[in-house]
């Protein structure tokens, strides 16, 4: 997928510089307590239980073609599928008004809230790699290239995730997460 999108992107007059080490990708979350109490770490280990478990999710996911994946490689459904906007869906979870959730991997509520990521080992939810792109006239700018190439995979998925806790959850500023950011690449 990555080298037809490249592709693409050069055929348009924009150039690929390289990924930032993240992948902002879909994932079923749950409370920490209530896996450790039905035993579950993966999304297979939720097949046995999966009817009669509720599955929140964001106001699309159930529409679209990775639930359709992720249903049909794993051959399971849930009870209910209540949708959620993407900012109340977590709270819903924590207050135990469904079971589990369609998270986002880098997703600051995901640590506040000590959620756990089920693991998924039959590879339903494809990554998003977070890409960086730019003009030929910006990518031929050695000032420039210079920033980008200190981004160029030096972004962890837990970073990500913390820097975007301390906008969502913690009420900061997104310059703070840019520094939070920084901190991270210059100890790396």
């Amino acid at each position: 997928i990555r080298s037809g999108v490249i592709d693409y992107l050069e055929r348009e007059g924009v150039v690929t510089l390289g990924f930032t080490g993240f992948q902002n990708r879909y994932a079923l979350a749950m409370r920490r307590d209530r896996a450790e109490e039905l035993d579950i770490a993966s999304i297979e280990d939720l097949v046995p239980l999966a009817s009669e478990l509720s599955a929140g999710a964001d106001l699309k996911f159930f529409g679209r073609s990775k639930w359709l994946r992720l249903r049909d490689l794993y051959n399971m459904d849930f009870s209910n599928k209540p949708t959620f906007d993407p900012s109340l869906m977590y709270t819903a979870l924590v207050e135990g008004q469904v079971d589990l959730i369609s998270a986002y991997t880098t997703d600051g509520r995901v640590a506040a809230f000590d959620l756990v990521l089920l693991e998924d080992p039959r590879n339903a939810l494809l990554a998003y790699d977070a890409m960086l792109l730019a003009l030929d006239a910006a990518a031929s700018n050695p000032a420039f290239m210079r920033v980008v190439d200190s981004i160029i995979d030096s972004i962890s998925d837990a970073s990500m995730r913390q820097a975007n806790r301390l906008v969502d959850v913690d009420g900061e500023s997104v310059n703070a997460a840019i520094e939070y950011l920084r901190s991270r690449m210059l100890s790396n």
